[in-house]
């Protein structure tokens, strides 16, 4: 699956957490629903959230360059981190 949006975010409590990427043909979103353990105390579990740097035809001793960024935030709705994402990658 390609994503145009390449950004993945968690809603916590009041709080979001969003992760966006600058190439949305390279990045793979993976989660294991309880990666990150039990939490006891909300009877649930804790997810574990990743991606993978996809780079096809690669060259051996090359740098390559990802950008990212990573924003907490107050809960809101997807519009807005869309929006958020938007802007930044311009």
């Amino acid at each position: 699956m390609v994503f145009e949006e390449p950004f993945c975010y968690g809603n916590f409590e009041n709080h979001t957490r969003t992760v966006m990427f600058d190439r949305p043909k390279e990045i793979r979103f993976t989660q294991s629903p309880s990666g990150g353990g039990n939490n006891p105390a909300f009877e649930t579990t804790n997810p574990a959230w990743d991606f993978q740097w996809i780079i096809p035809n690669y060259d051996v001793n090359i740098d390559y360059t990802l950008r990212c960024r990573a924003a907490f935030r107050k809960k809101c709705a997807r519009n807005e981190i869309r929006a958020e994402y938007n802007s930044w990658k311009q």
